[in-house]
């Protein structure tokens, strides 16, 4: 499930898009954006993202949102400290081989 959410001048959040696709990769995410820039999202008017540090999702916003400034999302960068720091860049929590979120089993 690949969301995107907006956070206007006032402050008030919206859920832009909501796609289901089998993978995170650049082309699926430049998919999701590039609906969002056919139905009227300005790239030059995005200031400011915040999202996990999956490879695919910010090679696509470098592409479609090169002006902003990106930050990596600090629950997702807290999580990954504490349970799987040697491998972490989050695609959900690791899962051990017990099928529990590593370092909780």
């Amino acid at each position: 499930m690949l969301t995107v959410k907006g956070i206007d001048q006032e402050g008030y959040r919206e859920i832009l898009s909501v796609a289901v696709a089998p993978t995170e990769e650049k082309a699926t995410w430049g998919s999701v954006f590039s609906d969002l820039i056919d139905r009227g999202l300005e790239p030059r008017e995005i200031k400011y993202i915040v999202s996990d540090e999956h490879k695919g999702l910010k090679k696509a916003l470098r592409r479609y949102f090169p002006k902003a400034i990106w930050q990596r999302c600090q629950a997702h960068y807290t999580v990954c400290t504490h349970l799987v720091p040697e491998k972490c860049w989050f695609q959900g929590v690791a899962q051990s081989p017990s099928g529990s979120p590593s370092g909780t089993a």
